[in-house]
Order: structure tokens, then sequence, then C-alpha cells
């Protein structure tokens, strides 16, 4: 009797205090739920994210990659006749650069003077520029100096739009380890058209993209594409779910061209 008494006496808060616990547990659970499920969802648009990018990357490596190997063709030919003429240079550049829709000009400057250009009609004031006069020339210099590829951009061009631009040094091809500097090769790739290539103008694409220059030298970390607004001054993403490194060009040996 003792004991019923007691039960009887607390009785009274015995039901809201279970309702109360109940509740609680409902609410952590509930909110359990919530973040499990909110967990869900970032890692699935993380794993889109990153196939996106995925694919973006590849196009971007691939194309580029693919206008290097161009570049370099078109160097090989120069190396095998130092003396072309500028009709043998139309057709071993028209032959190169065919399908290329982006493509908006090739050039070589034997001693850094614009010798040769494709195509000529609307590139010939093109011809005679001296690229150590040119805004351009601290990369190309650094490109000399070690003998290896460069891609610059995108940079305002002087026929108007913007534009990207690979440039590969030549040396003749005297066998010696230290040979001669021959001149320079380059390719001016459409920004535009570049971007739609690739997929980066698809108004498909649910994502904002930015390209950002990591490697060291003149521009490093500079956005080198669109989405500057992702990345503030210091060099911070604001909204960033997935980062992939793009190789746009490997550097080249000393046998290289």
């Amino acid at each position: 009797m003792h004991v019923l008494g007691r039960f009887n006496t607390w009785s009274p808060w015995v039901r809201p205090t279970i309702l109360v616990l109940t509740a609680v547990k409902i609410l952590i659970v509930g909110y359990l739920l919530h973040v499990s499920a909110v967990a869900g969802q970032k890692a699935d648009a993380r794993i889109s994210v990153s196939k996106t990018l995925s694919t973006l990357s590849a196009r971007i490596e691939g194309n580029m990659l693919a206008k290097s190997h161009l570049l370099q063709g078109l160097s090989a030919a120069v190396q095998l006749n130092e003396n072309l003429t500028q009709e043998q240079f139309q057709i071993i550049a028209s032959t190169l650069v065919a399908n290329n829709s982006d493509i908006l000009n090739i050039a070589a400057a034997p001693d850094l003077v614009v010798e040769y250009v494709y195509p000529l009609a609307p590139n010939r004031t093109a011809l005679g520029v001296d690229y150590r006069d040119s805004t351009q020339f601290a990369p190309i210099r650094r490109a000399i100096a070690t003998r290896s590829q460069i891609l610059v951009g995108p940079v305002d061009l002087w026929q108007g739009g913007r534009g990207y631009i690979l440039r590969i040094p030549i040396f003749r091809s005297t066998g010696a380890p230290a040979a001669p500097f021959w001149g320079i090769v380059s390719l001016v790739v459409d920004y535009e058209q570049f971007n739609a290539n690739i997929g980066l103008s698809d108004t498909d694409l649910n994502i904002e993209v930015a390209l950002r220059r990591l490697g060291g030298g003149v521009g490093a970390r500079q956005i080198a594409d669109r989405g500057a607004q992702l990345v503030d001054r210091s060099g911070r993403s604001h909204r960033r779910f997935h980062c992939l490194p793009i190789a746009l060009a490997r550097p080249l040996g000393q046998g290289d061209t």
C-alpha cells in the first residue's frame, strides 16, 4: 500500500514527462534524419559536379593538347625547311588547322619578327610585327629560355575579341645540345568558340566554372577564364564543390620543338 501510494502521488507528473521526452526524442530523430538527408544531397551534388568537371577537364585538356601537337607539327616542318615561302606556309598551315573552327590564325616569326601567317588575307597587317615590342614578350622570353611551349590567355586580340595563344620556340636542327634559336610559332584560339566547343557555353550547364592559372611565373594564380566572381582577390573560392588540375601543355625537352 505504501508503494502504491507513492506511485499515485507521482502519477500526475509521469504522463507529461513521458510526453515531453517522447517529443524530444522525435525532434532529435527528425533532426538527425534531416542532417542525414542534407549530407546525402551534398554528396550527390559533389558526385554530379565532379562528373561534370571531369568531362570538362578532359575536353579542355584534349582540345589544347591536340592544338599543341598541331603546332609541334608546324615547327617540325619549319625545321626541315627554314626558308619556307609564304605559299608553302599557307599550304602546310591550312592542312594542319583543317576542321578546327576555334583557331583564328597561326603564325611563324623567325628571329621574333612575324614573317608567315595563316590565313593571310585577314591577318596581313600582322606581318612584320616584332614580338620584342609586344606586351606578350615576357612569356615568350620565358619560353625561349626554358625551351618549352607556353599557353597564355585569355588576352585581348589586336583584331578584336579575346583568345588563348599557344607558342612554341623553334631551335635549328644542328644536332648540338645548345642549338641556335630560329624563332617562334604561335597559334591563336578564339575564346568564345573554344568555350562553345568544349561545352562551357552550354545553356544546360548547371554549374559555374572558373579556370585559374596555378603555375609559377607571369600571371600565376590569375583567373584564366570566366567565373572570376567565384574567386576573390585572395584566391579563395566562395562556392567550391570540386576542382581538377588540367595539364594544358606538357613541358618540352631540349630536343623538342
